[in-house]
């Protein structure tokens, strides 16, 4: 009888293991400020006649760009695997996620991205960072 129970509960586990989303992240980019904050404690909203880009229109590039241009912010990303049974974060879910992040703050590019590999960090069995330059053309 106890090997049902063993059983039982080797079930659950796997079930409770496999309903989690396979990648977690994390990113450098301030969150919206909270209801009740003065105008100075915000950042300053992008003029009315820009419209804000979508992830999907971020570009982004290894080097630099020969177009003028200004910093906004360098930007860290991170995906992480939820457990040691998830695929490991791909490239391309960093750049969805610097994307992301570059959109948010109202980018129309990063420059100088870098992602690395895969590694084992404190809080993942697989942890793959990605890091740029959000950048606003000049036009």
């Amino acid at each position: 009888m106890p090997s049902i129970t063993k059983i039982a509960i080797t079930c659950l586990l796997a079930t409770t293991l496999t309903a989690c989303d396979g990648t977690w992240e994390t990113d450098n980019v301030s969150k919206p400020a909270p209801s009740g904050t003065t105008a100075s404690q915000t950042t300053t909203p992008a003029p009315a006649a820009q419209v804000a880009k979508t992830p999907d229109q971020i570009v982004l590039h290894k080097g630099d760009v020969s177009q003028n241009y200004t910093i906004i912010k360098d930007v860290k990303v991170t995906v992480n695997k939820t457990t040691a049974f998830h695929p490991a974060p791909t490239v391309a879910a960093v750049e969805k996620k610097l994307r992301e992040a570059a959109a948010e703050i109202g980018g129309d590019a990063v420059t100088f991205v870098t992602i690395t590999d895969v590694r084992v960090s404190a809080l993942s069995w697989g942890t793959r960072k990605g890091t740029g330059k959000v950048v606003k053309f000049d036009n």
